[in-house]
């Protein structure tokens, strides 16, 4: 179903609330939505996918996707927050160019730097309340760990998968240990079924990602390096699932989710 944005701000602001006072807020350029008429039209990915066979969009769109949220997730990481809750619904396309996806809604993002040394803050023994969205959420989340820049990649490895399969393991199951019990065994007995669909490249970046520590700094151009390899065996001149269907529509605002 198709419904019209009411905003038509063209900025968010993101502050921390003990920065409000004291501190520059950091301001993050995620989404421009001004139109002649000052409304935007989200689609949703499901109404996208609707008409895809299987479910599931091409690999040319599928890893352009994953290269652009990994590109959006390293520059929030390098101004010392993580997301928390990478998933579909958080990305869009701009309006000014479909190629173009951003980051948005950043109200579960904490500052993993330490304000005044600048160093990794240390992390929580124990982290009450399930923090993001089931489906895409790390493993360390379901363990009630902190959560790190490891994460948010973890996070974004679903989603990918997501993406390019056009399902999960845990899609259908609700209750979280059984979530938690497929992503672990997505890792061992059943790589194959989790990753089947998916280039190669995917089983390197999900053991990569699995290896990386909470202090660890993620090394984001091995994984967009491996994400360009896979993208080389796509046909040259694909279109875009939504260029398709837009084509001779008025330029719009999608959702991916």
């Amino acid at each position: 179903m198709l419904s019209p944005l009411r905003t038509s701000w063209e900025r968010l602001q993101f502050i921390r609330n003990d920065e409000r006072v004291s501190k520059q807020p950091v301001e993050l350029s995620v989404l421009r939505l001004s139109m002649a008429n000052g409304k935007a039209i989200v689609i949703s990915r499901k109404e996208i996918r609707a008409g895809l066979q299987n479910q599931k969009f091409s690999r040319y769109s599928a890893l352009h996707i994953g290269l652009q949220i990994l590109a959006a997730i390293q520059q929030l990481h390098a101004v010392g927050y993580i997301h928390r809750d990478i998933k579909p619904a958080n990305f869009c396309l701009s309006l000014q160019d479909a190629h173009q996806l951003v980051m948005v809604d950043f109200g579960m993002c904490r500052k993993y730097l330490d304000p005044s040394s600048k160093l990794i803050r240390h992390p929580r023994w124990f982290v009450r309340g399930f923090k993001g969205t089931v489906r895409y959420a790390a493993l360390s989340v379901h363990l009630g760990r902190e959560s790190c820049r490891k994460d948010d990649l973890e996070s974004a490895f679903y989603l990918l998968v997501e993406l390019l399969v056009g399902t999960l393991p845990w899609m259908t199951m609700e209750d979280i240990v059984h979530v938690e019990h497929a992503k672990q065994i997505s890792r061992t007995t059943n790589r194959h079924e989790f990753l089947s669909g998916c280039p190669k490249q995917l089983v390197h970046i999900l053991i990569y990602i699995d290896d990386l520590k909470y202090y660890d700094a993620p090394d984001y151009a091995l994984i967009r390096g491996l994400l360009m390899e896979a993208l080389k065996k796509c046909p040259e001149n694909w279109e875009f699932e939504w260029e398709k269907d837009e084509r001779s529509k008025t330029k719009s605002n999608f959702f991916i989710n």
